[in-house]
């Protein structure tokens, strides 16, 4: 059986985290750390719960790594992922996992028809500035 939260680390860092659909721990669980450019948050809350109505304010940010985070909303995808081009782990996720990638390189293969929200930071420079191919 799979692991609610699998991290996957290479030379001692962390280049992605899957969130199984059974994640089920209560409350408000940051799976990102406070430093990381994209935080992850899940909200497990029971019937009735509040979030005070709030705004968020103007903070300039600045960061230097792109991070993804994807959900399988239906289908089941072969994710790869590496580091400096080298291959660390090959894993599967599915219909209701999610997907923080933190840093080094991934690739995806379908096995079954998929439908998946993908979110990034902007503003996207085209592919030719973004992205570097990992040839296997």
């Amino acid at each position: 059986m799979k692991k609610d939260l699998e991290t996957i680390k290479s030379r001692g860092k962390i280049l992605a985290i899957i969130i199984r659909k059974n994640f089920g721990k209560k409350g408000i669980n940051f799976i990102s750390e406070p430093e990381n450019p994209f935080q992850i948050g899940i909200l497990n809350h029971r019937s009735g719960y509040v979030v005070k109505s709030h705004i968020h304010n103007k903070i300039t940010k600045k960061n230097n790594l792109n991070q993804e985070f994807l959900f399988i909303i239906l289908g089941e995808v072969e994710a790869k992922f590496y580091d400096n081009k080298k291959l660390v782990k090959t894993t599967i996720i599915k219909g209701g996992d999610a997907l923080l990638q933190i840093e080094g390189g991934h690739g995806f293969r379908i096995l079954k028809p998929s439908k998946i929200i993908e979110l990034k930071q902007g503003p996207f420079y085209g592919i030719e500035k973004e992205k570097t191919y990992i040839e296997i």
